[in-house]
């Protein structure tokens, strides 16, 4: 969607740019990549083909040597516009800013109805609450043996005092 809706804008506003994507499982011909690895030798390669490239910011620490100070390309105001306090702390690394953020975290919590109503719990609207409720019924459910239950799908920020994988 990104895309589309940029090559739309370029081309309804004269910017002489197409926008594509590629991605490294893609180019190195893999099913996708599982480690910082294979990324890092794609990105200590001397390559100008590429102008844009998206990353996970748990690698940013790793990754900042390799990308561009965007503090040297970009005008204060336009980086502003990207300077919340929670961007700055994805975007920026040694004072370096390597990034701008191109979509949203997800600020929902999807929940299994069925032991939501086996257990007469409510729905969580929070992170203790899902901790509290998954802890809760994974507890029951070992109980009748049932092994194979997870509290959620390890998708979500790692930075929390519980994890139930």
């Amino acid at each position: 969607m990104i895309i589309e809706d940029f090559n739309k804008y370029a081309n309804e506003t004269g910017l002489d740019i197409n926008l594509e994507i590629y991605y490294l499982a893609d180019i190195k011909g893999e099913d996708g990549y599982n480690d910082y690895d294979s990324t890092l030798t794609f990105l200590t390669r001397k390559n100008n083909k590429y102008d844009l490239f998206v990353y996970d910011v748990n690698y940013i620490k790793i990754f900042s040597p390799y990308l561009l100070d965007l503090n040297e390309h970009f005008s204060k105001e336009h980086l502003d516009m990207y300077s919340s306090e929670n961007n700055k702390k994805i975007a920026i690394y040694n004072n370096k800013r390597v990034g701008l953020p191109i979509f949203l975290i997800f600020t929902v919590l999807f929940s299994n109805e069925n032991y939501l109503k086996k257990y007469g719990k409510e729905s969580p609207k929070t992170w203790d609450e899902l901790i509290e409720t998954s802890e809760y019924i994974m507890k029951e459910e070992k109980e009748k043996y049932n092994n194979n239950i997870l509290g959620y799908n390890g998708l979500f920020p790692g930075n929390k005092k519980v994890k139930f994988l």
